[in-house]
């Protein structure tokens, strides 16, 4: 175990295992996030791009069928779905999940090429796996070569 001591200056030590499994739970965390972008935002806005692109046509969440807790969540705390939707004028009183949204059409372009598709379950969970195959694979590896190159 090749193993970094800084206890002088941190009071602990950091071991390369320690360095490597955080390098992929950052990866798997920061991934997450993504999958979660893409999958419960990126449907509101999906489905917004489909019948709301003016004042006239605006729908709360209700009327687009994303009326459940997960996206009520999103709609109040996505700094995303903040800056790309507009709210109808007048609608100052009411809350934010009644509140009648649609996309201006600036950002109509935009979001169908970021959110033109939605992701597959398959293929987050294929890539968490490979990611923690990596994670792994670092553990094995990765001593034994700053070993070899501390010998060499």
């Amino acid at each position: 175990m090749m193993i970094l001591s800084t206890s002088k200056y941190f009071g602990h030590i950091i071991s390369v295992e320690l360095v490597s499994w955080s390098i992929c739970i950052g990866a798997i965390l920061a991934y997450t996030l993504y999958f979660y972008e893409q999958r419960v935002i990126g449907s509101i806005i999906r489905s917004l791009l489909q019948d709301s692109t003016s004042p006239e046509n605006s729908k709360n969440l209700k009327d687009i069928g994303k009326d459940r807790l997960i996206y009520k969540i999103a709609l109040k705390t996505s700094v995303s779905l903040h800056k790309y939707i507009a709210v109808v004028e007048g609608e100052s009183d009411v809350d934010i999940y009644s509140k009648k949204m649609y996309i201006d059409s600036q950002n109509v372009s935009t979001l169908e090429k970021k959110y033109r598709k939605k992701p597959k379950t398959w293929t987050y969970v294929l890539s968490i796996f490979i990611l923690l195959l990596l994670g792994v694979l670092l553990q094995i590896f990765l001593p034994m070569g700053l070993e070899y190159l501390e010998n060499y």
